[in-house]
């Protein structure tokens, strides 16, 4: 487009609007463009007076009136039929969702509470490993030292077993019930 061939069609307040105007625009076959655009983005002062569509000279009468026509080109004929893209079946409206394509596969989901659970376990293995590495060779020594029946020992093994079990099962089951 020649500079000099290029006339104001309209300001907009927002970028983005200005933006859809040349898109619709474009649609249409009618070249447009943002005032100041080429020159590396939009300036302050720009912003502050308004965003200017620019359009041929000999187009700006078709230009105003697509722009004026095309208000309800976005809109939804109300007898309109919908179907879904995937498996075409039937849809009630255009933003309902299918429910065979879109149904739930009850996979786990990544979300920020299912992150945070997870660190959250894996931070108590390594805290009750390096526990467990550190103590087990000190309870061994010491059981080593009692001179007591073999009952004794292995009654102490289950047990510190199973409160070690309780523990993991206690503070990981924790986080899950938070979700």
């Amino acid at each position: 487009m020649d500079r000099d061939d290029l006339v104001e069609l309209r300001k907009f307040p927002q970028v983005h609007d200005a933006e859809l105007a040349i898109s619709t625009l474009a649609a249409a076959d009618i070249p447009a463009v943002l005032r100041d655009s080429a020159y590396g983005g939009i300036r302050v002062e720009t912003l502050a007076h308004g965003i200017t569509v620019l359009v041929r000279r000999d187009q700006r009468d078709a230009a105003l009136q697509v722009l004026e026509s095309g208000s309800d080109a976005g809109a939804i004929d109300e007898d309109a039929s919908f179907e879904c893209a995937g498996c075409g079946r039937p849809l009630p409206s255009a933003g309902a969702v299918c429910p065979e394509c879109n149904a739930d596969d009850h996979a786990a989901v990544l979300t920020p509470e299912r992150t945070k659970a997870a660190i959250g376990n894996l931070k108590l293995i390594v805290v009750f490993g390096t526990l467990a590495l550190m103590i087990i060779p000190v309870i061994l020594r010491r059981l080593g030292e009692i001179h007591s029946d073999v009952w004794v020992i292995v009654t102490y093994v289950v047990v510190g077993i199973a409160a070690v079990v309780f523990i993991f099962t206690v503070l990981s089951s924790s986080y899950d019930r938070r979700l």
